[in-house]
């Protein structure tokens, strides 16, 4: 009887193995990866982005990892009016691609369909721009917005952190560079970041880093 009832519990799991891929596999089995990264913005890595006549440059973390299925940055806005520049990764156990990472920093430009006042400018206004651009009808979990004045730029922050869905959640902030142009710097936690307060407002103030160091040259 024991034989019979170890048999039939290896069964079981074999089966329940089979239902899954091996990332949940692994990320069931294994511990989560925080990473120690340099907070000195000094030593993080430059990038350069132009747009039109306009250049961003921005900074990131060092010792990131980078999977693209398309060349970034790209080189044309797609079907959603999005331009991606940068996909970078952090608190992962591995370069491998099979190790899910729990923090992602993304930025991009937007193209807008109709030009904005870039001196006039409210949250509400802007939002629905973008969503007209991303051709995106208003989501059920609606992201939080609010215009905020960062180093005398104005920034949207579209704040889906508080999201009831499973997987990740994200919060990003954009800010318009022209009047029919916008850039983002986003940034994505996974669950494990999230079931750590001090870990979780670690990485959010990673990502206001990343925005506070944004540069728009002429």
């Amino acid at each position: 009887m024991p034989q019979t009832r170890v048999l039939s519990c290896l069964i079981l799991l074999s089966l329940c193995a089979c239902g899954f891929d091996s990332h949940e596999v692994r990320r069931w089995t294994l511990p989560a990866k925080h990473q120690s990264i340099d907070a000195n913005v000094a030593n993080w890595i430059p990038f350069a982005f132009s747009e039109g006549p306009l250049t961003v440059t921005l900074k990131t973390p060092p010792d990131s990892r980078s999977f693209q299925v398309k060349t970034l940055p790209e080189s044309a806005f797609d079907q959603h009016s999005q331009r991606r520049l940068l996909e970078v990764e952090y608190d992962y156990r591995s370069k491998s691609i099979e190790e899910m990472a729990e923090f992602e920093l993304q930025t991009s430009f937007v193209r807008l369909a109709a030009p904005l006042s870039t001196t006039d400018l409210d949250a509400d206004t802007l939002y629905r721009a973008l969503r007209i651009a991303w051709r995106r009808p208003v989501p059920k979990d609606d992201p939080k917005s609010e215009l905020l004045t960062v180093n005398g730029r104005q920034w949207i922050h579209l704040d889906n952190t508080d999201s009831h869905f499973g997987g990740s959640v994200s919060e990003s902030y954009g800010t318009l560079i022209d009047p029919k142009t916008v850039f983002f710097v986003a940034g994505f936690y996974w669950e494990n970041i999230r079931k750590d307060p001090a870990w979780f407002q670690s990485r959010r103030n990673l990502l206001r880093q990343v925005r506070d160091n944004v540069v728009i040259i002429p």
